[in-house]
């Protein structure tokens, strides 16, 4: 389970122009200066195709749910490009999404996308949550690979919750497919 970034409680903002006190587009020693002593030296460099990381901050929760948080550098700008929170697989369970799910859509609102494709030939159950803002995507997914959990959510939780506007069942929406 992984989420592309946490930025902090912005629901008075129209945009999400980074990551807590990052911005996009910041160097390693600018990214070093604006979260201090939170950051974590990795062994190495970790490779994710166009990017990797070096540093990392542990125990990024969202809806009581702790994550890793890698800030992923581009590869040729060596500049902050996104930040991918992870959770690895023992912890990364159904009911441990919708609750990041359901914390994201308080402070958010409603997605402006969200996809979930069943598992067939060998690949996994794959539900995707997407926030759009102008500076920042924000990408909530679960890749489940040993469980035949299926996503649902009472229908009636819709009529009951002002706040939680958007149904998160097994489904495509504004996605086209």
């Amino acid at each position: 389970m992984c989420a592309a970034l946490w930025p902090g409680l912005v629901a008075a903002q129209d945009d999400l122009p980074g990551w807590r006190d990052t911005r996009w587009g910041m160097t390693a020693a600018d990214v070093e200066a604006a979260l201090g002593g939170d950051l974590l030296r990795l062994p190495g460099r970790w490779l994710y195709g166009g990017a990797y990381a070096d540093l990392a901050v542990q125990e990024v929760e969202i809806g009581g749910v702790a994550f890793t948080a890698y800030l992923q550098m581009n590869a040729k700008s060596d500049r902050l490009q996104q930040v991918l929170l992870e959770r690895r697989r023992t912890g990364a369970v159904p009911a441990a999404f919708e609750q990041v799910v359901e914390a994201l859509v308080a402070d958010y609102g409603p997605p402006a996308a969200d996809c979930a494709r069943a598992k067939s030939g060998g690949r996994p159950l794959d539900y995707e949550v997407t926030w759009r803002f102008p500076s920042t995507t924000l990408h909530a997914k679960f890749l489940d690979f040993s469980t035949t959990a299926v996503f649902s959510r009472d229908p009636q939780a819709e009529h009951r919750s002002e706040d939680h506007t958007s149904e998160l069942q097994s489904r495509c929406s504004a996605w086209g497919s």
